[in-house]
């Protein structure tokens, strides 16, 4: 059911679907484009054939996994309970930045645009906000000892997890949150096919009604309906389109590339080459609706052209079915952490990149 070749195929076959059927609301895609987008699939499924190949004339028993089910769930509970003492902290210092007033108002537009303009200003409120993104981390590491915990625990758990992807104020939290702990669930025979299901229709729900609730995509002429379709067409073809921008118009070009984090380009320059910051968030493109994610293939089209945007896949295709063989052979909770965290970015990479974009947020998990 997660196997990352099924889940690629997936999400990729939406942009030919889609472009076939709404294309027409957007600038046409180019040849140059496709061209990039069938390499990127073809790498994938080149990288997963090497990793089965490999791993085939390699084959070990399966391992099982055992734990003190008395010490896993006093660590829950110290867990649970240093994590709220963060949490109660931290909404102290979000109430004193934002203001009781506006948040007991419910202006959750205004809210949003407040952690937009702190995130690329000071960013106060993201210090903050942080705790809650290492809450979402810190729940799927605690699941993926979820079969030595009980019942009530697994629930607390669970819930605790989705009200801190809630409290990032952002969907791709929340994402992240219900894509690894269904599998881990699931992996773990905690649930069944049908809870995954209602897992996934509920996130999707979700994802459209923190839309409304936040205004995203709202015009005062428009009506809920022409919101919904304007949050379909810009988080499910848009990105492919704002790629194409960039193929065809070349309009994004950042110097010194997008690959390099800029936590290592200050070490860079102590050899004599200059490379200024990349951006925080990419330049927004009009195609014609506005956007500004331009799928996984960009960072490594941006750099290192066709061939190392397909080379560049068939190491992602080579990892992520690595990480499947793996969790297939061994129950162990360190492998299961590693491969329910392997899903987010595949289930973004059609969306954005979020292999190489974001070193921190992948520490942050580790940690």
């Amino acid at each position: 059911m997660f196997d990352p070749r099924v889940l690629f195929l997936v999400i990729w076959s939406t942009q030919l679907i889609g472009f076939s059927m709404a294309g027409r609301d957007f600038f046409p895609i180019a040849i140059e484009t496709w061209l990039a987008y069938f390499l990127g699939i073809g790498g994938f499924y080149s990288g997963a054939f090497l990793a089965l190949r490999k791993n085939s004339a390699h084959r070990s028993p399966r391992i099982g996994f055992s734990a003190d089910k008395t010490v896993i769930r006093r660590f829950f509970r110290l867990a649970m309970c240093l994590y709220f003492v963060a949490c109660a902290m931290a909404a102290w210092q979000i109430t004193n930045i934002l203001g009781a007033d506006v948040l007991l108002a419910g202006d959750f537009p205004m809210i949003r645009q407040a952690v937009i303009v702190d995130f690329l200003g000071d960013r106060e409120l993201f210090t903050s906000i942080r705790v809650f993104y290492f809450g979402v981390g810190l729940c799927v590491f605690l699941l993926s000892y979820g079969i030595f915990l009980t019942r009530f625990q697994r629930s607390v758990l669970f819930g605790v997890g989705l009200l801190s992807a809630a409290a990032t104020t952002g969907r791709l939290y929340l994402l992240l949150y219900i894509i690894a702990s269904s599998y881990l669930l699931y992996r773990q025979k905690l649930v069944s096919k049908k809870f995954v299901a209602m897992s996934f229709l509920g996130f999707i729900s979700i994802f459209f009604l923190v839309a409304l609730i936040f205004d995203k995509g709202g015009d005062e002429s428009g009506s809920v309906e022409d919101q919904l379709i304007w949050n379909v067409q810009v988080y499910f073809m848009s990105s492919l389109a704002c790629f194409n921008n960039y193929v065809v118009s070349g309009a994004q070009e950042t110097y010194g590339g997008i690959l390099i984090p800029n936590v290592l380009r200050p070490a860079i320059e102590l050899l004599g080459i200059s490379m200024a910051e990349k951006p925080n968030l990419l330049p927004f493109a009009m195609v014609p609706m506005q956007c500004n994610t331009y799928t996984a293939l960009f960072p490594l089209f941006h750099d290192l052209g066709y061939i190392g945007l397909f080379f560049g896949f068939v190491a992602i295709g080579f990892a992520h079915s690595f990480l499947w063989i793996k969790q297939q052979r061994s129950s162990a909770p360190i492998i299961l952490f590693a491969y329910a965290l392997s899903l987010y970015p595949l289930a973004m990479s059609m969306f954005e990149d979020a292999y190489f974009s974001s070193p921190g947020f992948w520490l942050m998990l580790w940690i």
